[in-house]
């Protein structure tokens, strides 16, 4: 693999994860909030979990594929200095993370 395959690869992967890290965020949000939304993800598979992994994974396989050929056409340049790309990737990731606990965290709070 030539070296610009391997940046955009990285890059693709990174910016993929940062936006379905935030949209993983939205949907287990989402779900908690609205009975609809949740039984939007049993119709998928049979269990609102499993359903919001298959959607997640399509999300993620697609963004990356979409952004791997962005990346190659230079609409997103792959000079990006890909260190701190997974440092924004690891604090966004983290903060998506920190979301949910803290969203979990108060609804268990207030059923207490």
């Amino acid at each position: 693999m030539n070296k610009d395959t391997t940046a955009a690869l990285q890059i693709s992967a990174l910016i993929s994860l940062m936006i379905t890290s935030i949209i993983n965020t939205i949907i287990v949000i989402g779900k908690e909030e609205s009975t609809d939304f949740k039984n939007f993800f049993v119709g998928i598979t049979g269990h609102h979990w499993t359903g919001h992994g298959v959607v997640i994974f399509i999300l993620f396989v697609v963004l990356m594929v979409v952004g791997y050929f962005l990346v190659q056409k230079d609409i997103i340049k792959k000079d990006l200095d890909i260190y701190k790309l997974a440092w924004i990737t690891i604090v966004i990731v983290a903060a998506s993370e920190l979301a949910i606990f803290l969203f979990m965290y108060g609804i268990a709070m207030s059923a207490a």
